[in-house]
């Protein structure tokens, strides 16, 4: 009984205790509202207050992040709050480094935000530091080991504060030495390229490539590309035993030591197949290039997995899943490869969506499509109608999404993103060619007028040797079934004797109109007809000299002509493709009621290639033939020229092939021209994406007659060639050496056009 009565009084009394609270109060609140608090706060006005509900809420509110500082009191009912709120950052300064070498303020701004240390944010130490640390990564990453950094906190009134960090970034370590240990089978020089980093270049060559720069991401990258080289080749226990960088503290140098464990190379076994009922063990097996008892070669197999992907997408089978297992015996050193196929169902297209066109209209971009909504979904299709698209040049990027729908597993939908770039221009001004001199230029030009994929040019050029005013309108698809019609008129006069050929002045007036009709997706036919009036006014020397005196003395005015084209284009991209090629023949022939008889044939072939991820290879080729019919000569004024930056640079513009006795160019009747060219983004500079650096080496040749042609009259040049994509169009300058010349030929090592690329 005494028992009872002490629980009985215990009781009684912590109930007499506990008292509710009535009120709460919070103080020391500045830029933080009430509500906002009494959000965080694990209790309300008519709750039993307890030490343990005093620890809960200082717990609760630290977590938030926004305090500093919290006292919890309770007197006579009442709860009270008194917090410190952590200080609001007036500014952040982040001062002395060098912008671009390893921080950059657009870097720095992401990383601001990132951290939260933004101005008009709390401030809490934490993400201070986190900021700092990662600033002190980056700086050791690219070898800034002796980088310092002062972090200056200055309270200010109103509960602020000021953030300055000062960097002293000191010097760079640069690499001394780069050693590759342990290979045989690969020359070091051959896994030395595969790092962009390493011992430096000469003086001049390593002042643009900076090779001897360590930074640990490209260190990494390389390493990888040493492992996937082995791995490629069949050296599936290759072992990376040491990659050490060491630091030469005194001497402010690195020095690097890789040194790796070839291991047995590998050959190829087997290869196994599960799951294809749609395709026969044999037709897969024959995409992977690898026979029994080959050395393995990864590309090969990864090429032929890709060939599979191909075979069973093109056919629909979208989500097909082909997964391959490598099997090692190291008994025998020998790969044997499981290939496990999952089909799944046919995949249909559900929308089409196209992103980004402000300007181009919708319908524009849908005719260049090959695979429409609700046929059988196709990769090769869908490249094929995002390669037509680039080609258009109405986009300076293309992108494609694949999402499928959540209501049907069968049924897919296609985003098109596409961002628009700049297809016409209103100019007027001066410009400088070497081969028309200085000219006054005006006109509108734009190729996708209004965004509807059509083209209107309208131009006036005046220029000594060529003045020029034109209007031209073309339409690609002039009705359903993808016509092209096209038409324009000109106004043309020039003068020879500017342009370094024979003294006439021409005269011609006249108009122009086209068909074409598509035969393939890349390839169209096309038909054009011209008509014009020439007023030929030939100089003494040609009317007087003899030189041309028949065609002088003639009373001949109307050109009409009618041209078939073919054009084959499947280049990757209007500007800078980097694959696939172009072709372009076209035969002209003067008709009846033309005052003049004469034919021409020409081709043109441009081939794209890309070497690696940088250089992309570029092969042209262009042969023109011309030939008087009947009882007349080609006319003279029609002849072909050589030489100058859009032939065989390196020579004086129109300065090749056969001359008139007062050494001026004559012309002929047939011309040919070849290069070879190694494409690449100039990396040196920032913002480079509208320009391309080249090395060339151009061969041609200017013959007065089909049957003169011989290596007699090849020239040949070599040099490097910049485009840069202007406001006004590409800028080209070339800088050229003759390596195959005549005594007699006029040279020139730098020219420059605008209005032409690669």
């Amino acid at each position: 009984m005494r028992y009872f009565l002490v629980l009985a009084f215990l009781f009684f009394t912590k109930f007499s205790l506990a008292q509710e609270i009535s009120n709460i109060i919070i103080t020391g609140l500045d830029s933080i509202s009430r509500g906002t608090v009494l959000n965080y706060l694990p209790v309300e006005k008519g709750d039993t207050y307890s030490n343990s509900l005093s620890s809960s809420i200082i717990k609760n509110l630290y977590k938030t992040g926004l305090f500093k500082d919290i006292k919890v009191t309770f007197q006579e009912s009442n709860l009270t709050i008194n917090i410190t709120e952590n200080p609001t950052i007036l500014y952040i300064d982040i001062l002395n480094y060098d912008d671009g070498k390893v921080l950059s303020s657009e870097n720095l701004s992401k990383m601001k935000s990132n951290f939260r240390v933004n101005p008009g944010q709390l401030f809490l130490e934490k993400n201070l530091q986190d900021l700092v640390n990662t600033i002190k990564s980056l700086y050791k990453d690219n070898a800034y080991y002796n980088a310092k950094i002062d972090v200056n906190n200055i309270l200010k009134p109103n509960n602020k504060i000021a953030l300055e960090i000062s960097i002293n970034e000191g010097e760079r370590a640069l690499i001394q030495s780069f050693q590759i240990k342990g290979n045989s089978f690969f020359e070091t020089g051959e896994i030395e390229k595969l790092f962009d980093l390493g011992e430096p270049d000469i003086f001049f060559i390593n002042f643009f490539t900076k090779k001897d720069e360590f930074n640990q991401f490209v260190f990494d990258a390389g390493v990888a590309s040493l492992e996937k080289l082995y791995f490629d080749n069949g050296f599936m226990d290759l072992e990376i035993l040491e990659k050490n960088v060491d630091i030469d503290e005194e001497k402010n140098a690195i020095n690097i030591l890789i040194n790796i464990s070839e291991g047995e190379r590998y050959k190829f076994g087997d290869i196994s197949i599960n799951g294809s009922d749609i395709f026969s063990y044999q037709k897969i097996r024959n995409l992977i290039k690898l026979e029994s008892g080959d050395f393995f070669d990864r590309k090969i197999l990864l090429q032929g997995l890709r060939e599979i992907q191909t075979l069973y997408t093109d056919l629909g089978y979208a989500y097909a899943d082909i997964d391959s297992k490598v099997n090692l015996s190291k008994e025998n050193s020998i790969i044997n490869i499981d290939l496990d196929i999952q089909e799944k169902g046919k995949v249909y297209i559900n929308r089409i969506n196209i992103f980004g066109n402000t300007r181009t209209q919708d319908d524009v971009i849908r005719r260049e499509l090959s695979i429409l909504e609700g046929q059988i979904y196709s990769k090769k299709f869908i490249d094929e109608s995002i390669k037509r698209i680039k080609r258009l040049g109405f986009f300076s990027n293309v992108n494609v999404d694949y999402l499928a729908t959540e209501l049907n597993s069968d049924k897919m939908d296609i985003n098109i993103k596409v961002e628009e770039t700049k297809t016409g221009e209103i100019s007027f001004g001066l410009s400088q060619s070497n081969s028309t001199g200085t000219a006054v230029n005006a006109g509108i030009q734009q190729r996708n007028i209004l965004g509807t994929g059509n083209t209107f040019n309208a131009s006036l050029s005046n220029s000594s040797a060529v003045k020029q005013l034109s209007f031209f309108f073309s339409n690609p698809h002039f009705n359903d079934l993808g016509h092209s019609i096209s038409y324009g008129l000109f106004n043309k006069k020039i003068d020879g004797s500017s342009l370094d050929v024979s003294s006439y002045k021409i005269d011609e007036t006249g108009g122009s109109f086209g068909y074409g009709v598509p035969l393939f997706s890349s390839s169209d036919l096309k038909a054009d007809f011209k008509i014009s009036n020439i007023d030929l006014l030939c100089g003494s020397v040609l009317a007087s000299a003899g030189y041309e005196y028949e065609q002088c003395n003639q009373d001949k005015n109307i050109d009409l002509n009618g041209s078939i084209s073919y054009l084959s284009d499947t280049l990757n991209d209007y500007v800078f493709p980097t694959d696939g090629q172009s072709t372009n023949l076209k035969l002209t022939t003067t008709l009846p009621f033309s005052d003049y008889n004469y034919m021409q044939l020409s081709g043109s072939y441009k081939y794209y290639f890309p070497i690696s991820n940088d250089l992309t290879f570029n092969f042209k080729t262009r042969l023109n033939l011309g030939k008087g019919f009947g009882d007349d000569d080609l006319p003279f004024f029609k002849r072909y020229y050589g030489g100058g930056s859009s032939s065989v640079k390196g020579f004086d513009f129109n300065s090749l092939g056969p001359k008139y006795p007062n050494g001026l160019s004559k012309g002929g009747e047939i011309s040919y021209l070849s290069g070879i060219s190694v494409i690449s983004p100039i990396k040196i500079i920032e913002d480079s994406e509208n320009m391309r650096i080249a090395g060339f080496l151009d061969v041609g040749s200017i013959n007065e007659k089909f049957t003169d042609f011989g290596v007699n009259e090849f020239r040949a040049s070599t040099g490097l060639a910049l485009t840069w994509l202007t406001p006004l169009g590409p800028l080209g300058v070339y800088y050229a050496e003759p390596i195959l010349k005549k005594s007699a030929d006029q040279t020139e090592a730098l020219s420059f056009t605008l209005g032409s690329s690669f």
